[in-house]
């Protein structure tokens, strides 16, 4: 990755963590896995 790309999530088996150096990020990586949730019918 170059200096200017930063990760915004992390996976391991069935672990995801999101993340991000912003409130308003991290709200939209939330929004992301919620939808993303509803729409496999899977719950968190």
């Amino acid at each position: 990755m170059s200096s200017e790309d930063l990760p915004g999530a992390a996976a391991y088996a069935d672990d995801l963590k999101t993340f991000s150096s912003t409130v308003d990020g991290i709200g939209r990586q939330h929004s992301v896995v919620h939808d993303f949730l509803r729409w496999t019918g899977m719950k968190g």
